[in-house]
């Protein structure tokens, strides 16, 4: 029992269920790599958690037994693996004081079996952490910087520069073309000679009539100039969010990692 409450104690159970609170349910991509948290544990953790002495210490015994070579294929790439090891920890103390002095050695058995996949099974949650901390720095170098993705926002290629798809790049390149229709069409009937002429007979209110239509068309290509920009900037803040959220979760596995590497276990 020994080993396994050590662990318990020196990693602090709290503090790497951070590393996992919120991305259980969920895939977890910041590459073209991906880890997949998994739910592999939650039967077996269940069955452990409901064990009880039956009314044959025999049938009891069989059951922990089972339980015990069953947590030889638990996962180790979320915090119930821990939980798992931990509740047959306490099944096999519980089992040591309830049942009688014939099952004893068996006991001693199990309890030994246990600690000794419980080892196997850290090793190999300390390599999975390893390779998570890898995914996420490879994720994070491959992010776009957020001030080219600004910058590209008010030059109307942020689509293009976060790779957002075709679609979006195609819409926002005709959003664009209408922008510079609206702009050409507004310059030529405030500022050039020719529509000057455009009136006939050219008086007063109809060149008053032409400077509104310049007006409205240079509004209306400023308001889709502020559009265009609003969902690029949008777009870039969200990217930004979410590399933030990556930092934060490297940080937490970082930290974790160097805690499951000091840590000294003794039976």
């Amino acid at each position: 029992m020994g080993i396994i409450n050590a662990f318990v104690n020196q990693i602090g159970r709290e503090a790497a269920r951070d590393v996992y609170r919120g991305t259980k349910t969920k895939r977890f991509s910041v590459s073209d790599q991906q880890v997949v948290l998994s739910d592999a544990n939650d039967t077996l953790l269940l069955k452990v958690s409901s064990f009880k002495k039956l009314a044959s210490e025999d049938e009891t015994m069989r059951h922990l037994t089972n339980y015990i070579e069953e947590a030889e294929n638990t996962t180790v790439d979320d915090f119930d693996w821990l939980d798992i090891f931990t509740e047959l920890d306490n099944k096999i103390e519980f089992c040591k004081v309830e049942l009688g002095a014939v099952h004893q050695q068996k006991l001693q058995e199990l309890d030994t079996q246990n600690q000794k996949t419980f080892s196997l099974k850290l090793a190999e949650h300390k390599q999975f952490i390893s390779n998570y901390i890898a995914i996420v720095e490879e994720g994070l170098i491959k992010m776009p910087n957020y001030k080219i993705g600004l910058v590209s926002s008010f030059l109307c290629f942020n689509p293009i520069y976060y790779k957002t798809g075709l679609s979006r790049i195609v819409t926002t390149l005709m959003m664009v073309a209408i922008m510079l229709f609206f702009v050409y069409w507004g310059w030529f009937f405030l500022f050039t000679e020719e529509a000057l002429k455009l009136p006939k007979p050219s008086t007063p209110e109809a060149q008053r009539g032409i400077k509104t239509v310049g007006y409205l068309l240079f509004t209306q290509s400023c308001l889709v100039y502020i559009g265009i920009v609003y969902r690029s900037v949008k777009r870039a803040n969200e990217i930004r969010a979410k590399e933030t959220q990556q930092q934060n979760l490297l940080l937490n596995l970082q930290n974790y990692f160097k805690t499951l590497q000091n840590t000294n276990l003794a039976a």
